[in-house]
């Protein structure tokens, strides 16, 4: 046993066992032997969330872009009462950050918003922004005079009516969550259904 250790004794019988561990529960092993991988479905009449793990049937999708408010709103009571005569579901969103399908009404009519209308307020060190714009839209438009948002979600792929939906908080410590710095919400009244839409 000259040159042998302790040491290295003990290191050399946990290297065996290691391996001989990986061999006993290495991927080899018939575990999953009569199962079968279920791809999720694709193509025409599903949508997905950003996870892209929750491709889900819709019966409807549109976008809403930079239409002015009457048309907007137009279009939202139209989507509305079809959606409601047919008893289907109805989602507006903007990036469907709410993973697990939670954003997507299943063989109902999903609606995004993809509107990016910002007004800055330089005087009042504020501005109006549509429900559907992007932080990233928000942060290209302000950058450039010299202001950015307080407060924000980390990513800047949100919607920002979202992100004041679930009160998410930022980075900035002297600020609380994105409620604390909104200061007034327009709301379109949708008068045919009782809905009310940001």
């Amino acid at each position: 046993m000259a040159g042998f250790t302790r040491r290295s004794l003990v290191i050399g019988a946990s290297v065996a066992a290691g391996v001989a561990g990986a061999r006993y529960l290495g991927s080899q092993l018939p575990v999953l032997d009569g199962t079968q991988n279920i791809e999720a479905p694709g193509g025409e009449g599903f949508l997905n969330d950003a996870s892209g793990l929750s491709r889900t049937p819709v019966s409807k999708h549109i976008i809403l872009r930079d239409e002015p408010a009457e048309m907007l709103v137009k279009a939202l009571r139209a989507e509305l009462k079809e959606a409601a005569d047919a008893g289907r579901p109805v989602n507006i969103s903007a990036a469907r950050h709410s993973m697990g399908a939670q954003a997507i009404p299943r063989d109902g009519t999903a609606i995004t918003f993809a509107n990016n209308f910002l007004e800055p307020d330089t005087r009042g060190a504020s501005y109006r922004v549509h429900a559907g714009t992007r932080w990233s839209e928000i942060i290209g438009a302000l950058d450039p005079i010299g202001f950015s948002p307080k407060v924000m979600q980390s990513n800047n792929d949100f919607g920002v009516a979202a992100t004041f939906c679930v009160n998410a908080h930022g980075w900035p410590v002297p600020f609380g969550p994105m409620g604390a710095t909104v200061r007034a919400i327009e709301m379109g009244v949708m008068a045919e259904s009782g809905v009310r839409v940001v």
